[in-house]
């Protein structure tokens, strides 16, 4: 099992701590947040710690804004997705004991989506600090503010995807998440130039393309027109993927045939379960590989936005939106 289905498992989060705690258990010693400074000891940073932070900071930002948007009814499950993000984000910190002052920021700091609070390449978390009285009821939020913040946000979650070294599959799940959301609120992100996927990452997705396609084309015989037509679009969708990602290999290795079924499917019923499963299994592979993309490589930002269209994708025939895609966590 690739290691991506593990990162977020609490296995995974005793690692964190574990990492976090190194050079001060076996002295005895535990910093408070509110502790003294302490000459010659200091406290060693979880991996990929300040990408994490910044990504924890915009999440409770962009679900702030949204909280405040009026008229915009996506904007009740941008709030409810980007909490559910910002609480996975800091349950991870958290475990990695990393201290409330660098999660949040010192008192009175703020971030402010609508500002665009960022995570550089370089990994620096940075917050837009406000002037304006802490009692200040905020002002309400329009649609285009919103949409606005949502697209500053997945611009900036695309561009600190390839900083993170130990927690990749982490990094680019929370891209694809923010992509997504903000092409929903029809304000996709300006996606960079990047390097094509290598052969051995885009040869198991051309798989796992082609046998969604089979299936939904299967599906769609079995349901009416208004349905068959929807789910129609997305395979056409999908074969313009599959095309983009057999480019890259020649000869092809995987030549269309047929593919079997997770189960027979005799009525409409089973067409929309099947179409369901399908679309679900092709953002949970969406991540499969991911190490044999080198370091530093923008190949990496290949795979966010195959990961961002599986997800626009499945979301619009009712699958759950995933909170961090490609990972084991929903």
């Amino acid at each position: 099992m690739p290691p991506r289905r593990t990162v977020l498992r609490a296995a995974g989060l005793a690692g964190l701590s574990a990492v976090a705690g190194i050079g001060l258990a076996g002295c005895g010693i535990r910093l408070e947040d509110d502790a003294p400074t302490i000459p010659f000891v200091s406290r060693q940073p979880i991996p990929d710690e300040a990408l994490l932070v910044a990504a924890y900071r915009r999440a409770t930002a962009l679900a702030g804004v949204a909280g405040r948007a009026t008229g915009v009814p996506l904007a009740p499950e941008v709030t409810q997705r980007h909490t559910r993000q910002a609480q996975v984000l800091r349950a991870i910190l958290e475990t990695g004991q990393v201290p409330e002052r660098i999660i949040s920021g010192p008192p009175g700091s703020t971030a402010t989506a609508t500002s665009g609070p960022t995570a550089p390449v370089d990994g620096t978390a940075t917050t837009a600090s406000t002037s304006a009285p802490t009692n200040a009821v905020p002002p309400p939020v329009t649609a285009g503010e919103l949409a606005r913040a949502a697209r500053d946000t997945a611009d900036a979650s695309i561009a600190a995807a390839g900083s993170f070294v130990t927690q990749r599959a982490l990094g680019v799940a929370i891209a694809a998440h923010d992509a997504a959301g903000a092409a929903s609120l029809a304000a996709p992100p300006v996606w960079p130039t990047r390097d094509p996927l290598p052969a051995p990452v885009a040869t198991p997705l051309v798989g796992v393309t082609r046998a969604c396609e089979y299936a939904l084309e299967v599906a769609a015989a079995h349901l009416l027109d208004t349905d068959r037509e929807s789910l129609l679009a997305t395979v056409a969708a999908l074969t313009r993927r599959e095309a983009t990602l057999a480019a890259a290999l020649t000869p092809d290795p995987l030549p269309a045939l047929g593919y079997h079924l997770p189960f027979p499917v005799t009525g409409p019923d089973d067409a929309r379960r099947l179409v369901s499963v399908v679309l679900r299994n092709l953002v949970d592979r969406g991540l499969d590989d991911l190490d044999r993309i080198p370091q530093g490589s923008s190949a990496l930002l290949e795979v966010v936005r195959l990961e961002t269209e599986a997800v626009t994708l499945a979301v619009a025939h009712g699958v759950a939106w995933p909170t961090m895609p490609g990972l084991a966590l929903g």
